[in-house]
């Protein structure tokens, strides 16, 4: 069985196409676990009332607001079933996606003790996949599948939950954004995915949602997102991309607000951080430009 995550704040127009995916589909073998973020809308009310619609079980958990990140922690620690998916609550999911879910992890997975999940593709309403197919193989790390064949776009998720809960999100100095990719880099250390080239979520991409407003986050989040980089830098292959990456935590670094508690783990990241500095003040400046 499976447990699909949907973190929410402030969603209540959103939340029926979600649930109604979940009414539609073949096979009711889940669990939905609504984590509300603080809400302030009726978001509540709502989910009080599908609770005696749905012909499923509902989790409803109301937390302060504390960020994306904070309520999938939440969720993968309540989870039930052994596989979990997050669901955002401007997407929606395809009528067969939990049928065709459980049977590709009973095919594939299952007893495979080298695998944390699998992935599947993401499409827009009008049926066009989201960003680049997956490549022809079954079993992939997600590095490679990130620095060797470079795939673009947002994909679809299924881990198993016992794995996903060994690598919670860190909530460092209250921010709350943290790149769901900090799970990806820590479990690529340890496992691979299956992947299968089937669209199995619908995504709208709202003028308030998180996909738009990312760049936003690095400087309002900029202590999580040093963190991140500072976790992630020894994971990444290439070292080309490692010189990026401490570009970018300088970015960070210089907007953080406890920066006593940030800082490379080695003396040469720290000296090569320094060396770049004057890079990472001029790109700052261009960000401070385009922001404007």
């Amino acid at each position: 069985m499976i447990s699909i995550c949907t973190p929410t704040y402030n969603r209540e127009h959103t939340i029926p196409q979600v649930f109604n995916s979940l009414l539609s589909q073949t096979e009711k073998e889940f669990e939905w676990i609504v984590i509300d973020d603080g809400s302030i809308d009726g978001t509540k009310e709502l989910i009080e009332k599908y609770k005696y619609m749905a012909d499923f079980n509902i989790q409803y958990r109301y937390q302060t607001n504390q960020g994306k990140h904070m309520a999938l922690n939440l969720g993968q620690e309540i989870a039930n079933f052994d596989l979990f998916l997050c669901l955002d609550s401007d997407d929606w999911l395809v009528k067969d996606a939990v049928h065709t879910i459980l049977m590709d992890y009973d095919k594939y997975i299952k007893n495979n003790i080298s695998l944390a999940g699998m992935i599947y593709l993401d499409k827009f309403k009008n049926g066009e996949i989201l960003g680049d197919s997956l490549p022809n193989l079954d079993e992939i790390n997600w590095l490679d599948l990130i620095y060797e064949h470079k795939s673009k776009g947002d994909k679809c998720y299924v881990f198993k939950t016992d794995i996903l809960r060994k690598y919670p999100f860190p909530n460092f100095s209250n921010n709350k954004h943290m790149p769901p990719t900090y799970q990806f880099y820590l479990i690529s250390e340890n496992f691979n995915m299956f992947t299968i080239n089937k669209a199995l979520i619908v995504v709208e991409y709202l003028d308030d949602g998180l996909s738009r407003n990312i760049k936003r986050k690095y400087f309002s989040d900029a202590d999580n997102y040093a963190f991140y980089r500072k976790t992630i830098h020894d994971i990444i292959p290439l070292k080309k991309y490692r010189i990026k990456n401490i570009l970018l935590y300088n970015i960070s670094y210089l907007y953080a607000k406890d920066k006593k508690s940030l800082g490379f783990k080695y003396k040469k990241n720290q000296l090569l951080s320094y060396l770049l500095f004057p890079l990472s003040l001029l790109i700052i400046g261009y960000l401070n430009l385009i922001r404007r």
